[in-house]
């Protein structure tokens, strides 16, 4: 059976970037349902699930987005690098003998 501290230290240790505000959003409310241990309610526990996915759903959506960004700048940057290595090549192919 897995170790629930070493779960809560592993939530803890997770670096999440600053600018990234629904997997800190997450990552927050799971440490918090962590340390404050399993419900018997069902309807806190309907509402504790319904919060979950609703953060994971958003974290997950936001990773993508930027993931997306990062390969659309990776191509901006690949085409500006051709373009260049085609103008330098130009220029020394065009030199007089």
């Amino acid at each position: 059976m897995a170790d629930p501290d070493a779960g809560n230290a592993s939530l803890h240790d997770i670096m999440v970037p600053e600018n990234m505000k629904a997997s800190q959003a997450l990552k927050e409310f799971l440490i918090s349902r962590a340390e404050s241990g399993t419900t018997i309610d069902p309807v806190q526990s309907t509402v504790d699930l319904q919060t979950t996915l609703s953060l994971l759903i958003s974290s997950h959506l936001e990773v993508v987005h930027i993931l997306g960004a990062m390969e659309h700048n990776a191509k901006a940057v690949r085409s500006q690098l051709a373009n260049l290595a085609g103008q330098q090549g130009g220029r020394h192919a065009a030199k007089p003998e």
